[in-house]
């Protein structure tokens, strides 16, 4: 899961947008997998909940995750 990963110190929206990314890519974030929710990202990463959720919403319009209300974000995969 993605809380016993370390996270990189990166601070701005492109770079946290590809390495969510690369982790799905490569298998370190595995298909159906639920992530931590935007607040425990946006707390992790040191940024804000709403560039969280623009980083989210970016990565859901590549297919690479599923966002649901009131269930969570889960990793779709390659």
């Amino acid at each position: 899961m993605l809380y016993s990963l370390p996270f990189p110190l990166i601070k701005n929206k492109n770079g946290i947008r590809e390495r969510l990314a690369r982790m799905i890519i490569e298998g370190t974030l595995k298909r159906n997998e639920i992530l931590p929710n935007e607040l425990d990202l946006a707390k992790g990463f040191g940024v804000s909940r709403t560039l969280v959720r623009d980083i989210l919403r970016s990565l859901e319009e590549k297919g690479l995750i599923e966002r649901k209300s009131h269930v969570g974000t889960r990793v779709r995969g390659i």
